[in-house]
């Protein structure tokens, strides 16, 4: 007759008040998991179950503390230490104001920063919205905020006042991005162009790679499509009005960019948009294509036809 195996069971406040022995098991009813006993930790070192796996909520924030700024979580399953590489996910209560320190599990307070113009950087008021879902990893020194729960999390915020160019370094790590926000040109009446580089922008394109362009009647152009021409036209071919810059007018940028870390792959770009024109006519824009050479692409740029350019551009995972 074959014996019957029980481990040890009871409640997660019951193992709790005991600490098990080395390779000693037991079985928490209360969240339904495996513990061993290491010789130190309470309770013993749970183990994640199919229950756990499927609901991912080992380092989702049970408890948010603090302020707004200064946060306190307190996991589903406490973290024993830092270590560059751990991510943890949690609500936030309100909007931050400025730079934010989270302190996780009681371990000490460490700087949250996001990635901004190819660098870290301090979080700025409202990088962080009431509600919502804001993914962590820890890089060794600060953490890192990245996309939450529903992805499309802030990478990184670039802004620029009256510059020739508005540089964009693409991050590492992603596939797709979306590039969104808004630009004044300084002279009245511009076009907004967008020129590629694969070699960190040193230098962009001068060949005649081939971009098809929708536009707002439904024709397919060309661009790039004489030697020589190194930038992209995003708006020349709409309508005939150039973007305004008078006292309420701008641009609105929305722009997708796909394959890029790929070396084997050709880059797909496409975006879409409006923007008032000159005399505040609304005009509506839409462009897509390929880059028909197959490298990794480090940055891209956006300026106007002619003059500076003004504006502020948000980095999202798409």
């Amino acid at each position: 007759m074959a014996t019957q195996l029980q481990l040890r069971r009871d409640t997660a406040a019951d193992l709790a008040s005991a600490t098990p022995v080395i390779g000693e098991a037991g079985y928490d009813i209360t969240n339904k998991n495996l513990l061993i006993g290491d010789g130190s930790r309470s309770g013993g070192v749970p183990h994640t179950s199919y229950a756990h796996d499927q609901s991912q909520r080992f380092r989702y924030a049970s408890a948010v503390g603090g302020t707004v700024d200064v946060i306190t979580l307190a996991l589903n399953e406490d973290l024993d230490a830092y270590a560059e590489g751990v991510a943890i996910e949690f609500r936030a209560s309100g909007a931050n104001t400025g730079a934010v320190t989270i302190n996780v599990s009681g371990l000490g307070a460490r700087d949250l920063r996001k990635y901004s113009n190819g660098s870290e950087a301090d979080l700025e008021a409202d990088d962080i919205s009431s509600g919502q879902i804001i993914r962590a990893v820890y890089d060794g020194t600060n953490f890192q905020i990245g996309s939450g729960g529903g992805g499309g999390g802030i990478i990184s915020t670039i802004t620029v006042t009256n510059s020739s160019t508005l540089n964009i370094p693409l991050p590492t790590g992603y596939n797709s991005l979306k590039i969104t926000g808004w630009i004044v040109p300084i002279s009245d009446g511009q076009d907004l162009r967008l020129r590629i580089s694969d070699d960190d922008g040193s230098s962009y394109e001068t060949s005649s790679y081939t971009y098809a362009v929708q536009s707002n009647d439904g024709s397919l152009d060309s661009y790039f499509a004489s030697s020589g021409d190194d930038r992209i036209n995003i708006t020349s071919n709409n309508s005939g009005y150039g973007v305004g810059n008078a006292s309420g007018e701008s641009l609105q940028v929305e722009i997708l960019i796909s394959n890029y870390n790929n070396g084997s792959k050709f880059t797909l770009i496409n975006g879409s948009g409006c923007y008032t024109g000159t005399g505040g006519s609304v005009v509506l824009y839409q462009f897509s294509g390929a880059r028909q050479v197959a490298s990794v692409v480090t940055n891209i740029q956006l300026l106007m036809g002619s003059g500076n350019i003004t504006g502020t551009l948000n980095i999202t995972s798409a």
